[in-house]
């Protein structure tokens, strides 16, 4: 019997959510992904947007260089940088402000004047909890006064979407937001177009993952990618687990090294009751004056 293979490849994977969100012929599927998250944030929704180049050239030799998933600005200026990261990192959130801050800088470098300046917006797509005192799914991060929380430094500007906290099943999926939520998390195992998206622009993106439709290199650039990422997985798991394994023997250290002190001012309660002098004390236990001083206060109280 032959192995299943689903109709649709992963979103998740990152030739497949460019394939979906990156390309000139699919704008009005980013356009629509991208007024569903910011509805509430907009007082328009985007109309038109311009796919950019997602490399971010370093400002010079020594520093860093960084490929975005998808890179964009809307018809008013605002850039957003569309990221989705399965594999979890430990400095993830550092990387995402790297990101947002470096395109906001390199602005300048094109002539730009400081007032000239337009906002950048970095949405990212997370397959794991970044967030765990917070339930929702969607958090919007921004810079705020600590004291009075108002928002005055606006240019920069952060929202992560979570997967593992959406626990919607179709049926309960309602809103675009919703749907476009559930389609990251689920298409990859959808046996069909749900027929609640007939008509809209993630239908047209469930078509694009649709095995059928992708040829041989296509296919094999997904694939490699998904090695990657299982790469990525297995060498955060390790790193995590040896952590661990060394935090224990830090633990265990640390303990027999508490109980061998202790052992040490035990003695040395029994030698100064003992009536032997403290430099004797102090050489025959090896603990500090000070120590000593304490045995003496706690003994003579």
């Amino acid at each position: 019997m032959m192995g299943y293979e689903p109709r649709f490849f992963d979103p998740k994977n990152d030739v497949a959510f460019k394939r979906v969100f990156g390309q000139e012929d699919h704008k009005d599927v980013l356009i629509d992904f991208l007024n569903a998250v910011f509805e509430d944030r907009h007082q328009a929704p985007i109309q038109s947007v311009e796919i950019l180049n997602p490399y971010q050239i370093p400002p010079h030799q020594q520093a860093k260089a960084s490929i975005v998933d998808v890179l964009c600005k809307d018809s008013q200026g605002n850039i957003y940088i569309v990221e989705m990261q399965v594999p979890r990192q430990p400095d993830f959130l550092k990387r995402a402000q790297f990101y947002a801050s470096n395109e906001y800088v390199t602005q300048l470098e094109k002539g730009f004047d400081y007032g000239e300046l337009r906002p950048v917006i970095l949405l990212s797509i997370v397959n794991h909890i970044l967030f765990p005192g917070n339930d929702k799914c969607i958090s919007d991060h921004a810079t705020l006064d600590i004291n009075t929380k108002d928002h005055h430094l606006k240019d920069i500007q952060y929202t992560f979407i979570e997967l593992p906290k959406f626990k919607k099943t179709l049926e309960e999926v309602t809103t675009i937001k919703d749907q476009w939520i559930y389609f990251f998390k689920n298409a990859h195992t959808d046996m069909d177009i749900p027929e609640s998206v007939r008509g809209t622009q993630i239908y047209t993106a469930y078509e694009s993952l649709e095995r059928f439709r992708w040829n041989a290199k296509q296919r094999r650039d997904y694939f490699e990618v998904n090695l990657a990422m299982m790469d990525e997985n297995v060498r955060t798991r390790h790193a995590v687990n040896k952590g661990r394994e060394e935090g224990r023997e830090e633990g265990r250290e640390e303990g027999q090294k508490k109980g061998r002190h202790e052992e040490k001012l035990e003695t040395a309660r029994r030698f100064y009751t003992l009536g032997l002098s403290d430099e004797m004390i102090i050489q025959g236990t090896g603990i500090s004056m000070q120590d000593l001083l304490e045995i003496k206060k706690n003994i003579e109280k």
